[in-house]
């Protein structure tokens, strides 16, 4: 899953694709030794999610406009969708760009560098959705409800397989 989404991210012209590591680093980095990405390896993986979205951030180049989050267990994103949220940022500037089907907020979800200060004021297993009530959110509304799958149980891998059946 971890390859294909990095796959993702390079076939939509992301750069640079930076993906962060931490438990099972150096099975993760032979799973992507064949694409052109950076690993970014994150030492403090067990303090949460906060500290994988600071070590992804350190290595973005000072240039960088907005950052992407692509999450390795929903590889099923199109990528159609990272597509219109790129259009949407280079059309309007918006702070936040996240996909919503039926009410519920999807990813990946765009920052704008001017979120990135909030960000990395994260602690713990806090995401980026925490900044979501300090900013106005552009979201997008996506039609296919197979974004929300989150591969975090051997149930959601099942639903996964079956939508690609």
């Amino acid at each position: 899953m971890i390859w294909h989404v990095a796959r993702l991210a390079i076939n939509t012209n992301l750069t640079p694709v930076i993906l962060v590591t931490g438990c099972k680093h150096e099975d993760v980095e032979a799973a992507v030794k064949d694409l052109p990405v950076l690993i970014a390896y994150n030492d403090e993986w067990n303090v949460g999610q906060s500290s994988s979205i600071k070590r992804g951030l350190e290595e973005l180049p000072e240039t960088t406009k907005a950052c992407i989050f692509l999450l390795s267990d929903q590889p099923q994103i199109p990528n159609s969708l990272i597509s219109v949220i790129l259009k949407r940022f280079n059309e309007h500037r918006s702070a936040i760009i996240a996909p919503r089907v039926n009410g519920k907020r999807g990813n990946p979800v765009l920052f704008d560098r001017s979120t990135f200060p909030e960000l990395l004021k994260l602690k713990g297993n806090e995401g980026g959705r925490m900044i979501f009530d300090r900013r106005e959110v552009d979201y997008i509304e996506w039609d296919d409800e197979s974004i929300l799958i989150d591969v975090d149980t051997e149930e959601s891998y099942q639903q996964l397989l079956r939508l690609h059946q």
